[in-house]
């Protein structure tokens, strides 16, 4: 029977469907917008490549991504171990919260920045609007919960007896954090801190909301070149460059999950006296992430010089709801297509009779989507709607939707499934169950909290998305971070006030689903267990 299951080609069936899905969309419409744009090149184009403007845009990413890296694990570090690590009252609701910057739209992360740093703003004293430092800053807001809930995740699941035998032989603190646990948590960091460098280089709203045109990166400039310069050779270079930094950074987190939401702690103690330090250490990175959400909702309710609704009475006005209800819908669409394409997905990279030059392929190629640029893939999605008469299609942005948040899913469904003990299925195996038999009544069982957690993210990532659905968005599908860019670029009166209340709907729409989806998971995980 066990010879049986080492046979199974499960791999191939649940693999296939995902193969067509990130073909058609998201392959396919990036050769045909790189070759557009190849194809266009002239001379002048290819010389324009080496003008100081867009090498110092390059130099700018790289900056920018390493300084933002930096900091993030410098701050989340700390809220890494009190998260995880510790055990005190309120914990389970203070992850959530945690994790709310970096499923937040960029364009919201950089309105709030935009709000504190500008002339009128609460820190516009300190003349950092669109400069360097509010860019970085704005990056490492954004990837701090990566840190925390990644490396977390796996510092919760470090045995202490190691810890606690250095301690005995007369370690200090810091000699058994250096000697003892970082080993053990250095590849979590590692991997971690790629992706962190990986989401800076290809951020777009974020950068452009705060740094302006000045501040350009590799990522703005695709856009500038398309849409202010009408360059397409360019923009098409700008692009195959980003897409080989992503590929390098693919292949150095390759075999690696980042667990944002599966925090199944097998070693924590309850927070103690000892551990006040590392709170205090942690205050930086919690003042990066509460002082920035704090007042944008503060300046939402502020109303020409009053405190009241009066921002959001002229949000309704202008139709912010009908946003809002657009938003869901399209998010449950898209999650609807990117829940089952990831476990599909999951199931096939978990097989161990996967080749693994065929398994390394396949898993790079579905995250691949994960640091592309969303402008060269709304881009690309918009040229091949149209040339295939179909542009105008609801369903065409809860695809796009659905394409960007599938790896963000597949990371934190896949190392649930590969963690299964390989003996419950040979035992089942010798027992005479097949292969879709120990995968209905073992493998999905198992992962039945990380399957709600993936949803919540699912469904939080479309809520946000903003770049691809900028380019695909048709009336009727003003999804909010639509409405949101729209109210900043209107020179309408009181139009960053409606971004403003626009933002907060948006940000409590996005609190409400991790909150749903962290308390669904421990009861999910509760009743499991119970069943166990």
């Amino acid at each position: 029977m066990v010879a049986s299951l080492d046979r199974n080609r499960l791999w191939l069936i649940t693999g296939i469907p995902v193969a067509v899905f990130v073909l058609a969309f998201f392959y396919y419409p990036l050769a045909n917008i790189l070759g557009t744009g190849f194809s266009s090149l002239s001379d002048t184009g290819v010389e324009s490549l080496l003008t100081s403007r867009l090498l110092a845009a390059t130099a700018r990413t790289i900056f920018y991504s390493l300084s933002a890296t930096v900091l993030s694990v410098l701050f989340g570090m700390p809220l890494a171990f009190l998260l995880y690590r510790v055990r005190f009252p309120g914990q389970r609701i203070l992850r959530s919260l945690v994790l709310v910057p970096f499923m937040l739209p960029t364009i919201v992360v950089g309105l709030a920045f935009r709000a504190l740093f500008r002339s009128n703003g609460a820190l516009g004293f300190l003349g950092l609007h669109e400069s360097a430092t509010a860019v970085v800053l704005a990056l490492t807001f954004f990837n701090i919960a990566l840190i925390a809930r990644s490396v977390g995740s796996s510092w919760a699941r470090l045995d202490y007896r190691q810890e606690d035998a250095a301690a005995s032989l007369g370690a200090t603190p810091f000699q058994v954090f250096w000697s003892v646990t970082l080993p053990n948590l250095r590849k979590a960091i590692l991997a971690s801190a790629s992706l962190v460098f990986l989401f800076c280089a290809t951020s777009f709203g974020l950068v452009l909301m705060v740094g302006g045109v000045r501040a350009s990166t590799i990522e703005t400039e695709i856009y500038l070149q398309v849409f202010s310069f009408g360059n397409l050779g360019a923009a098409a270079i700008l692009a195959t460059l980003q897409l080989v930094i992503v590929l390098v950074l693919l292949w150095v987190t390759r075999g690696s999950g980042y667990n944002l939401g599966v925090d199944a702690a097998t070693s924590v103690r309850k927070f103690t006296v000892r551990n006040l330090p590392i709170l205090f250490a942690s205050l930086p990175g919690a003042v990066l992430i509460l002082v920035p959400l704090g007042y944008l909702v503060f300046r939402s309710f502020s109303y020409e010089g009053s405190f009241g609704f009066g921002n959001f009475v002229q949000a309704s006005a202008e139709g912010v709801w009908d946003s809002a209800l657009a938003s869901v819908t399209i998010a449950i669409a898209s999650s609807a297509i990117s829940i089952p394409l990831a476990l599909f997905a999951a199931i096939s990279l978990s097989r161990r009779q996967i080749p693994g030059a065929v398994g390394g392929w396949f898993n790079t190629a579905l995250l691949l989507p994960l640091g592309a640029s969303s402008v060269v893939l709304g881009l690309g999605l918009l040229l091949t709607a149209s040339n295939l008469g179909i542009a105008g299609w609801w369903i065409i942005v809860p695809l796009a939707q659905g394409l960007v948040a599938l790896p963000l899913v597949l990371q934190t469904m896949l190392p649930a499934l590969k963690s299964i003990p390989s003996r419950r299925l040979e035992a089942a195996a010798s027992l005479g169950s097949g292969p879709v038999s120990s995968l209905f009544r073992i493998e999905l069982p198992s992962i039945r909290p990380v399957v709600l957690v993936s949803i919540g993210f699912a469904l939080a990532t479309a809520l946000g998305e903003f770049g691809a659905t900028s380019f695909l968005a048709r009336p009727g599908q003003i999804t909010l971070p639509v409405f949101i860019y729209q109210a900043i670029s209107s020179p309408k009166p009181g139009s960053f006030g409606v971004a403003l209340a626009a933002a907060v709907i948006l940000t409590v729409l996005t609190v409400t689903v991790l909150v749903v989806t962290e308390y669904g998971f421990r009861k999910v995980g509760k009743s499991a267990n119970v069943g166990k």
